[in-house]
């Protein structure tokens, strides 16, 4: 069974960053009843464009709230896993998805702004984890949106970004998610496990997941 945190209102990821309005107010860590039940082996809690005004405190106990969450409501014991899903930019509710997990993995396409970031990214995790005198194991990176047939100058691209010392100390899955244009205009909708490529993608790579999540706990 899977619960997947990844779209305002009660029963979103915003209500365990909403602050304490006064002393006599307290913020009151919600329970299950914000999950969405998608089907018997699949719940979501929503995400919600309203973090953004969790970016703006300096308030950074909200960086445990999804820790709590998962700890109060004891949903280790009711899932087999938990998929946290990040934006791409570092931010509170970055630091509090990262503080909640056991691993992380890291979707990379192969751009040049991927080159550049890669970097900051894991300097920003190392200095989480070593103010939290803690240690998270990264899975690897995995390719995504990857064309069919890559030109020289992506797979260019490609070599200088596997060069660099950050992304040599960082394992590569095997499996990789392909660019499948229908997704954006098909006529089956947005849903990625609605066309057979992008689905066997997901399959492959969420058995490599299991494999090195398998690996790492020998």
């Amino acid at each position: 069974k899977i619960l997947d945190s990844s779209g305002e209102g009660s029963s979103t990821i915003y209500r365990l960053f909403q602050q304490t309005i006064s002393l006599g107010h307290p913020f009151e860590m919600p329970g299950k009843e914000i999950l969405t039940s998608l089907n018997d082996n699949l719940d979501l809690l929503c995400g919600d464009l309203s973090l953004v005004l969790a970016n703006k405190t300096a308030d950074y106990n909200l960086s445990g709230r999804i820790k709590r969450f998962i700890k109060n409501n004891k949903l280790k014991e009711n899932y087999d896993y938990i998929l946290i899903d990040c934006p791409p930019t570092l931010t509170i509710y970055t630091d509090a998805a990262l503080l909640a997990s056991d691993y992380y993995v890291i979707p990379n396409r192969i751009d040049r702004y991927s080159i550049i970031g890669i970097d900051s990214l894991e300097k920003s995790i190392d200095n989480l984890f070593d103010e939290s005198d803690t240690k998270l194991p990264c899975l690897g990176i995995i390719y995504t949106m990857v064309p069919a047939n890559m030109g020289k100058k992506q797979k260019k691209i490609q070599y200088s970004f596997e060069s660099k010392k950050v992304v040599t100390s960082l394992d590569i899955f095997s499996t990789i998610s392909h660019k499948v244009d229908a997704i954006q205009n098909g006529r089956s909708g947005t849903n990625p496990m609605s066309y057979s490529a992008s689905k066997s993608d997901i399959q492959a790579i969420f058995s490599e997941l299991q494999n090195r999540i398998e690996e790492s706990q020998k």
